[in-house]
């Protein structure tokens, strides 16, 4: 008997990793159904929650990731690329690695499964820049009620690409790669040609890297000489900097900030004499962080408050010479504290053919009510700054999608554009990614003019 226990053992795993490569297999077809579409789809909203809502509860047992290639459209399940066209773009392109995914995963193992938060982390995916689409598919155990196994499906974006711009006199050129080696990182150079300025060629560089250790931070590294930093002057600026953001990715999560540290200079592209350029150099400290109230509720219950501060500090190094600029704001130091308590309520509707051509899309619902408080400190004069805001959006049952732009409900005047320019809570919806601009790279900004000392 003890001489037959090994094989028996042998078998009975050979038997487990069949059920459960088939149980991979099920999913895996079941979520390739949802991503491709076919020409005779048409628009069809869905709760993003609704169809997992019966697994609740449940222990997930296995989390397994499976990769649909890029020679497969998701527009049309029954249409593939020709084949040297596949083989060439296989090539080139850094197909994402199993272990980056999971990097982008707050579902674990042995958890209870939570509907939403599984809707949460399958939309976050597919937010990514370099992941064209995702689904994540509950799978039942047959023989083990308590317990179930999920897919996470995915297709990428083909992560080379391109830009061309600008105008016939200053063409713009850039090419970047959004999967640099299939690692969930971002390499992109920008290049301008422009005969009228001196040095005629200028140029950026970036690097961003999503879900560092699986933190959920994406960190960016940047320099341009194009004018898209922070830039607050009337000159070119050229710059470097760092960003680090968190994201708020669902309403379950606890923590999120982020923090900015730039060097920002003015330089005399247009060859102006001394007595007309702006010369100047200031250096950027932006720092934020949120805590989300309410993960522990009911798992139903969305309803939360997200309590923000931040910390921002502009410092010059060197002002304008010219004396008229002497007491403009944007020419001098300044640095404030802000607070922001909002409560939120959001969902989101799963729909296809809204904004895109087939591509799964998540449309927004809810409301949300914030408060903001604090002072800024510039020209030796200490000011208080409140606002209140208000969004609201709804989905009615015949799929149609109605919202309300940002209200300022209560918000103090604007002065030369300074409280526009401090205001840091980006405009998303229901304000549930607060991200800087990390997620988008920008393209030079049109040379500014007519420059006016204004007090």
């Amino acid at each position: 008997m003890l001489t037959l226990l090994p094989f028996y053992v042998q078998a009975q795993a050979r038997a487990d990793t069949t059920k459960s490569n088939s149980l991979a297999g099920k999913a895996f077809r079941l979520g390739r159904s949802y991503i491709t579409t076919h020409k005779k789809d048409t628009v069809i909203n869905e709760s993003s929650v609704e169809v997992n809502k019966v697994y609740r509860g449940k222990i997930i047992r296995h989390i397994y990731l499976e990769h649909i290639a890029l020679e497969r459209s998701i527009y049309d399940s029954t249409k593939r690329t020709k084949k040297i066209v596949a083989t060439l773009a296989n090539a080139f392109h850094g197909t994402t690695k199993e272990s980056i995914v999971r990097q982008h995963l707050f579902i674990k193992e042995d958890d209870p499964l939570n509907p939403e938060k599984l809707s949460n982390n399958e939309r976050y995916i597919r937010d990514l820049d370099f992941i064209l689409d995702c689904r994540i598919v509950v799978v039942p155990l047959p023989d083990e009620s308590d317990s179930v196994d999920v897919s996470v499906i995915t297709r990428d974006v083909f992560s080379l690409g391109i830009r061309v711009g600008g105008s016939p006199t200053a063409p713009l050129f850039g090419i970047y790669d959004a999967n640099l080696a299939g690692l969930g990182q971002r390499l992109e150079f920008i290049g301008v040609l422009d005969g009228t300025q001196r040095p005629t060629f200028t140029s950026a560089a970036y690097y961003r890297k999503s879900s560092v250790f699986g933190s959920l931070a994406n960190v960016e590294f940047g320099y341009t000489q194009l004018n898209t930093g922070v830039s607050f002057g009337d000159e070119p600026e050229y710059a470097y900097y760092v960003r680090a953001t968190r994201p708020l990715v669902s309403p379950y999560s606890r923590i999120a900030g982020g923090l900015e540290f730039s060097n920002n200079w003015s330089h005399n592209l247009d060859q102006e004499p001394d007595s007309a350029f702006l010369r100047y150099d200031y250096k950027v400290s932006d720092i934020w962080l949120g805590y989300n109230f309410g993960v522990k509720r009911n798992i139903s219950n969305r309803k939360r408050l997200f309590l923000a501060v931040r910390f921002f500090d502009g410092a010059y190094l060197d002002r304008p010479d010219q004396v008229p600029y002497d007491d403009v704001i944007k020419y001098n130091s300044a640095s404030a504290v802000l607070g922001e308590l909002t409560f939120y309520k959001q969902d989101f509707y799963r729909t296809r053919y809204v904004f895109g051509f087939g591509r799964t899309e998540d449309v927004p619902y809810g409301l949300s009510l914030s408060y903001s408080l604090g002072y800024l400190d510039q020209l030796d004069t200490r000011r208080p700054y409140s606002a209140v805001k208000f969004r609201y959006s709804v989905a009615n049952r015949k799929g149609n999608f109605y919202g309300s732009p940002l209200i300022p409900v209560l918000a103090p005047p604007e002065k030369n554009g300074l409280t526009a320019r401090f205001s840091f809570l980006p405009q998303r919806p229901l304000c549930l990614r607060y991200t800087s601009s990390v997620e988008s790279i920008q393209y030079p900004r049109q040379r500014k003019q007519n420059k006016t000392a204004t007090f």
